[in-house]
């Protein structure tokens, strides 16, 4: 069982970079598109100072986590999180 919990936290960080690079490199796309407005600059950074901090936190969360069942490691759980870090209405 071990094994797969191991497997499951690997699946589940490989999917949680590649969530962030997504949303990161939107962010650098609407950063360098919007350069002349302050606004948007200012939040896009913001944003992205965000985003790496929550992966951060979320990796070692990941890698802290001890279960019997696979079914607890929740990648949705994660996506939600990181639409909200970067929501453009905010």
């Amino acid at each position: 069982m071990i094994r797969q919990v191991n497997y499951y936290k690997i699946k589940t960080t490989k999917n949680l970079i590649d969530l962030v690079n997504n949303y990161r490199n939107t962010l650098l796309t609407e950063l360098i598109d919007y350069a002349t407005d302050p606004v948007i600059v200012k939040r896009r950074l913001r944003m992205l100072s965000q985003l790496s901090q929550i992966e951060s936190q979320i990796i070692l969360k990941i890698q802290a986590f001890e279960t019997n069942d696979v079914d607890d490691i929740d990648i949705e759980m994660l996506c939600v999180e990181i639409r909200h870090i970067t929501n453009r209405n905010s």
